[in-house]
């Protein structure tokens, strides 16, 4: 399938370039962006020498799966929509702006007794509707 939205960057250095699906941080115009490696081409219609450096490598494992990479781009390319626009669409917010894409595990200020298992009956803080919900699972 033909990528007619891609941008070509140059791959800088003997490491191995990020494998599709990762965020790279690369020179756009006057500022900098956060892209998604789509594939890696062999040849460019772009000069090497008019080629811009990839700037940093943000995840080491990629955060769009192959399949669903490849559908992100047979969609966009089936609905002739960008694939910049398709792909930023498929990440949540804080993805796209480049951070981090663990979970941040934050301490629990639920008590010990809390955490317990709920027994049918026993939830006085549930409501009338929470509770014919929780009748209803069995």
């Amino acid at each position: 399938m033909p990528l007619t939205n891609g941008f070509d960057y140059q791959w800088p250095g003997p490491d191995m370039p990020p494998l599709p699906g990762c965020r790279v941080r690369v020179p756009f115009g006057k500022s900098q962006k956060i892209g998604i490696v789509l594939e890696h081409p062999t040849e460019s219609c772009v000069e090497d020498s008019r080629l811009k450096p990839v700037l940093e490598s943000i995840d080491s494992e990629p955060i769009i799966a192959r399949e669903l990479l490849e559908n992100l781009l047979w969609a966009a390319d089936y609905y002739h929509h960008p694939v910049g626009e398709v792909l930023s669409h498929a990440l949540p917010t804080l993805l796209r702006k480049g951070r981090s894409a663990e979970l941040a595990v934050r301490p629990s200020s639920v008590s010990a007794e809390r955490r317990q298992p709920v027994k049918r009956g026993t939830a006085p803080e549930l409501t009338i509707d929470q509770r014919s919900v929780l009748a209803t699972i069995d």
